[in-house]
């Protein structure tokens, strides 16, 4: 399975472990921007991918999901692996021209294959509204203090949550090491039965 960045690498390796899978290799592709036909042709020509029965990426939405979606379906049918043809149809299965068996390609675009967003966005949503509520209050003290709005209000949101955590965890990252989310809320239910179809 290929993510975005190093953040959501360690997020999802813990997140498999949460669900005792064992047989997900996950690891970044280092940004949307490196995400094209040379990296999926690089990925194809490792020793050992012929025998990859499931190919999984996720990527952010950002600004819109249906864009996000298109873009790595243009790289992947320049790369020659299986087309998924919709956000709705995110899985196609064919044979790859240099591998010995079929292969499955599924695609999943954060925060939940329709909204704006990201792995933050996500995570925001499994935050009780108590809890949400203060953080809000205090992104907008901060705001109100500073005269400067977060550039990526959910990212602040999950950096508030980590801060307050009883062993700082540092960043997000760290955090999913650490066990400071809950990987079996219901809002993580679509990608839970994502990481198991892989």
């Amino acid at each position: 399975m290929v993510v975005e960045g190093r953040t959501d690498e360690m997020f999802f390796s813990r997140f498999n472990e949460n669900l005792t899978i064992n047989d997900i290799v996950v690891e970044s592709y280092g940004g949307k921007s490196n995400f094209n036909t040379e990296y999926l042709q690089g990925l194809k020509s490792r020793t050992g991918f012929d025998t990859v029965e499931s190919l999984g990426i996720i990527r952010d939405a950002d600004t819109s999901a249906e864009d996000a979606f298109r873009s790595v379906q243009g790289w992947i049918e320049k790369s020659g692996l299986p087309v998924p043809r919709s956000l709705e149809d995110r899985r196609a299965t064919a044979n790859v021209a240099d591998t010995r068996r079929p292969l499955t390609v599924s695609v999943f675009i954060l925060p939940d294959n329709k909204n704006p967003g990201e792995l933050e966005t996500l995570l925001c949503r499994t935050l009780g509204s108590d809890v949400a509520k203060c953080i809000d209050d205090f992104l907008e003290c901060a705001e109100a203090a500073t005269g400067t709005p977060p550039a990526k209000p959910d990212k602040a949101r999950v950096a508030a949550y980590v801060a307050v955590q009883e062993k700082v965890p540092h960043s997000l990252a760290v955090s999913a090491q650490q066990g400071v989310w809950d990987f079996d809320h219901k809002v993580l239910s679509s990608v839970r039965k994502f990481l198991r179809e892989l």
